[in-house]
């Protein structure tokens, strides 16, 4: 799936696909088919779901290490224990990956699921009724699994839901109604203080909104309601913040004819809509239609579009205030990826995704793609120069050199999924030698997923992935 450098040329600009993909994984049927939800990396693998396929044609839950080897199924789903998971991602509590079907079950409705992640302990957890089935990942505050209905609640227009971890508890926390949003398609968001969702209709201009509420039910509030085509239209996808700002995408609508839809931005409270970027529209320009949300790193925005560039989709990324708007992977058909809809997972250095077509099998695709806009460059082609251990862990990491690190003095970085830094540090002193040791205490951080870089002072990339604190 590599291929040279290609510049796209639309409206007086030009646009550099300038990152390297590869292709992991091409499905074939009995191993899953058409790949919708993103990628979870715990650190060691990748694991993800297909919505159809595998021995009872009702999709799979696979796992792949990052460089495309111990590729394994380790759940097929059979309809009564769940079916064709299209939305969303897994979520891992460091025991168990969480999940979510839109079909099969108890009602054939779909249900929440869990699995550990070598395959065992499949366990349907709660199995959606009376109209509901369910669209988006289940995230968690570490007590409860929050997630939201596309139809359901008390006017089947939707609803926000929490369950306990071992199924108990169901609880509906908020049921739409057309005027304040219908039809919940993405994952929610947690800040700590409030859960974020968009719906893709409903609210004043019925194209969508995006509402909060407290993890109780209370403080429900419609925060922005999306008034015209030039601010997005209906978004399929849900947000992520920074603490300070909300950001997503809607596959539709924008400030160009076309309406190839937008990236935007607002603050937590619903003012100071801003859209960062506007799609074409244009199947062989600019990028186009972007399903699911962004992944926050470090001040940038990673995303995926269904269709653009040559026409089968592309990986872009842009800054958080807007600027340096790039095309890093632009998938050019079959034997490559085609249109991908899932988002993407990084472990740092990398994205990684999944296209719902293409392939040697035309089945879908894992691919890996350089994430490289800020200009860090690695000083090694050893993937493996840092070991971490033990991850998962309780707060305190030890980082281990395998090799000889060539510099003098390094930084140790660690950011939060919301792409907050929660920690830094640097080594100084003599050259740090094959097996030095440095330990780093995260207790005062509350669980989740952590991503950590070091790079020499001058931006040299030493090594980099993710911690899980339990």
């Amino acid at each position: 799936m590599k291929k040279p450098l290609l510049l796209i040329l639309f409206t007086g600009l030009i646009y550099l696909a300038s990152a390297q993909c590869t292709t992991l994984h091409s499905f074939k049927f009995t191993d899953g088919s058409h790949p919708e939800e993103d990628l979870f990396y715990d650190g060691t693998y990748l694991y993800g779901t297909t919505s159809y396929g595998g021995k009872d044609t009702c999709g799979v839950i696979f796992r792949i290490k990052p460089d495309g080897t111990g590729d394994t199924v380790l759940h097929t789903f059979k309809k009564a224990d769940g079916s064709s998971p299209e939305f969303g991602r897994l979520y891992y509590d460091g025991t168990y990956l969480y999940g979510t079907t839109t079909g099969g079950g108890l009602h054939n409705q779909g249900n929440v699921f869990r699995i550990k992640p070598d395959g065992t302990s499949y366990t349907d957890l709660y199995d959606f009724a009376d109209g509901g089935q369910s669209t988006g990942s289940v995230i968690s505050d570490g007590t409860y699994l929050y997630g939201t209905e596309f139809i359901g609640g008390t006017l089947y227009d939707g609803s926000v839901f929490r369950i306990k971890p071992d199924g108990t508890g169901d609880t509906t926390l908020h049921s739409f109604k057309i005027t304040d949003g219908q039809n919940p398609y993405g994952a929610l968001c947690y800040d700590g203080k409030y859960l974020y969702g968009t719906t893709w209709e409903g609210g004043t201009h019925n194209f969508g909104v995006i509402y909060r509420l407290k993890t109780d039910g209370t403080g429900d509030t419609v925060i922005y309601n999306f008034p015209d085509g030039a601010y997005g239209l209906n978004p399929l996808a849900g947000v992520v913040t920074d603490g300070a700002y909300l950001y997503g995408t809607t596959p539709s609508g924008g400030l160009t004819a076309d309406g190839g839809g937008v990236v935007f931005r607002i603050k937590n409270d619903g003012s100071g809509d801003t859209v960062l970027h506007s799609f074409l529209g244009d199947a062989f320009s600019d990028a186009s239609n972007p399903y699911q949300g962004l992944l926050l790193i470090g001040g940038y925005l990673y995303g995926t579009t269904q269709e653009g560039g040559s026409g089968n989709g592309t990986v872009f990324s842009i800054r958080i205030d807007g600027t340096n708007y790039d095309i890093l992977y632009d998938f050019n058909g079959e034997p490559d990826g085609v249109n991908p809809e899932a988002g993407l997972e990084s472990d740092g250095i990398y994205l990684y995704g999944t296209t719902v077509g293409g392939g040697t099998n035309n089945q879908g695709i894992v691919f890996k793609c350089q994430m490289n806009p800020t200009g860090i460059k690695k000083i090694s082609q050893n993937e493996n120069e840092v070991n971490v251990y033990p991850n998962p862990s309780e707060g305190v990491f030890t980082f281990q050199a395998n090799s000889q690190w060539l510099i003098a003095s390094s930084k140790i970085e660690v950011y939060n999924v919301l792409g907050k830094k929660t920690y830094f540090s640097i080594v100084n002193g003599q050259q740090l030698m094959a097996n030095s040791q440095i330990r780093i205490d995260l207790s005062n951080q509350p669980s989740g997923i952590y991503f950590y870089r070091i790079t020499s002072m001058q931006g040299d990339a030493i090594g980099s992935g993710k911690l899980i604190k339990q």
